[in-house]
């Protein structure tokens, strides 16, 4: 008994000094708006289709990432992906003789963070940076919670540091304004200097929004590089890997008019009854793709139209109650028997 009473003492200790910690953060946060300028996120035309560029205030810039799958960066649920993704970006402004480019991939931290109270993951995400070919006394550590138990839920999701020509600043995970809606994902981030809260980025809205120190102070320049690198890979193309051998259209009017018509029992659409003979499977997990797409503006009675998508010159009308062993030789799915 002592025991549970014990166990609920240690749990309410936890959350009450969790509930104090974001009180006294969210202070902190509502003075440091009195100080800064807010910025919107603008998209510019980049270098090329895979390294678009952005704008914010006076800084601009483009970024590129490199992903293995589809869930890497600084704003998504996972901080890094272990040898997965790797990103480069570029930011430039007036007073910049040189733009200074970053280049971050997971990996061991080259900052102690010390000062973290939560219990970290063994690797981290790591940012260097260069003025043209020539490197420079700036980094990015950043660190993300294991999140076990209460603990983990009471404690920042990320925490980090960031060197950048003299200035130190720490960043932490915390909305900034916004909606407390982020997918999974980080709501923004604070970054603070000497305990002084200076700056940070919402990412909980359609764009991001950035809370930058006014022009004139010295932090800005190193504010805005950080802020730029919280968002910037988002904005580049991912590839994401599938299963699909082949990808197959389906006219949905046509589908819809016939009201299934395929498969042994002829109450199957086209499409589930081919996703079936292909082995089924759902997603980019599935052999084949097999979507239903807007009207062909052909119409046959009692058929549907359907054309392999690497074959879009040839379509195919298929009469209600076809085999779909004769639909898939035809479409090119199987061989001839």
């Amino acid at each position: 008994m002592f025991r549970c009473v014990l166990a609920v003492a240690v749990a309410a200790g936890l959350l009450l000094g969790g509930a104090a910690q974001a009180a006294q953060a969210a202070d902190s946060v509502e003075a440091m708006m009195a100080r800064i300028e807010k910025l919107k996120l603008q998209g510019r035309k980049g270098e090329s289709l895979l390294r678009p560029g952005y704008a914010v205030g006076e800084y601009t810039g483009g970024a590129t990432v490199r992903s293995k799958n589809a869930s890497a960066g600084f704003n998504d649920s996972k901080v890094y992906s272990k040898d997965q993704m790797s990103a480069d970006f570029t930011v430039t402004a007036p007073g910049f003789a040189t733009p200074v480019t970053g280049s971050c991939s997971g990996g061991q931290g080259r900052i102690a963070l010390g000062w973290i109270t939560f219990d970290k993951d063994d690797l981290a995400y790591v940012c260097d940076y260069r003025r043209g070919e020539t490197p420079i006394k700036a980094n990015l550590t950043l660190a993300m919670s294991k999140r076990k138990g209460l603990a983990g839920m009471t404690a920042p999701q990320r925490a980090g540091e960031f060197r950048y020509d003299g200035v130190t600043l720490r960043v932490r995970t915390q909305r900034v304004g916004g909606m407390p809606i982020g997918g999974g994902g980080a709501l923004g981030y604070v970054f603070s200097r000497d305990g002084v809260d200076i700056g940070g980025v919402s990412l909980s809205g359609l764009a991001p929004t950035f809370y930058l120190p006014p022009k004139g102070s010295p932090d800005r320049d190193a504010a805005a590089v950080l802020a730029l690198r919280s968002k910037a890979p988002d904005t580049a193309i991912k590839t994401v890997r599938t299963d699909w051998s082949q990808v197959v259209l389906v006219c949905r009017k046509c589908s819809k008019k016939l009201d299934g018509g395929f498969g042994e029992d002829g109450d199957q659409s086209l499409r589930k009854a081919l996703r079936r003979a292909a082995g089924g499977g759902k997603g980019r997990k599935a052999s084949i793709g097999v979507i239903e797409v807007g009207c062909f503006d052909l119409c046959p009675r009692n058929a549907v139209v359907a054309a392999n998508a690497s074959t879009p010159g040839q379509w195919l009308v298929v009469p209600r109650g076809t085999p779909i062993a004769a639909v898939s030789e035809q479409l090119g799915l199987m061989a001839p028997a």
